[in-house]
């Protein structure tokens, strides 16, 4: 950003950096400070300022993952002199790794496990062999349970006497983390 004194006197300016994901990871305010400069300036001088970011600035902290994770999509990056006069902006578009969808747990919710495209096919696998129904019914009987508070297991278990021991459990999550693995290393 070109910034310029047009005073009689040398003064100074804090030009600020904020950021607004399209498509955040968590809820948060409008937009987010994610730099600033200061610049002195003597009378009628002007002078570009650079703001460097790194795609960590512009990441969030997942609390389902216990690391920073960046929004994928596009990001506005708003310049100024305050968070109410930003004249300059410019969209980049963030790329990541991390799937948009929270990772299947021992303790994750039904709702969360159907917000989870992979998770959601592997466990719609249990009502379907086990009850024996097809695909769409089991999907739908997943449906019935997206409210409930309970993990999505003991859900199962509850609603349908779905009854499944720790090693399966186990391993249906260890088939999602592996399937998710694969399609982040596509």
């Amino acid at each position: 950003m070109r910034v310029r004194n047009t005073g009689a006197r040398a003064g100074a300016e804090v030009v600020q950096l904020y950021a607004q994901a399209e498509r955040p990871r968590v809820r948060s305010g409008p937009r987010e400070l994610v730099g600033f400069a200061r610049v002195e300036l003597s009378p009628g001088e002007e002078r570009t300022v650079t703001i460097p970011v790194a795609a960590d600035d512009l990441a969030h902290w997942d609390v389902t993952r216990a690391r920073r994770v960046l929004s994928d999509g596009p990001v506005r990056l708003l310049v100024g002199t305050s968070s109410r006069d930003l004249p300059h902006a410019v969209t980049v578009v963030a790329h990541t790794d991390v799937p948009r969808w929270k990772p299947l747990r021992r303790d994750t919710a039904p709702a969360a496990a159907l917000g989870n495209p992979v998770a959601r096919r592997a466990v719609a696998c249990l009502p379907a062999g086990r009850l024996d129904v097809d695909a769409e019914t089991a999907d739908g009987l997943l449906q019935e349970c997206r409210r409930s508070f309970v993990n999505v297991f003991d859900t199962l278990a509850n609603r349908f006497r779905l009854v499944l021991d720790e090693a399966e459990i186990a391993q249906v999550i260890a088939q999602v983390a592996d399937e998710e693995a694969d399609r982040a290393g596509r």
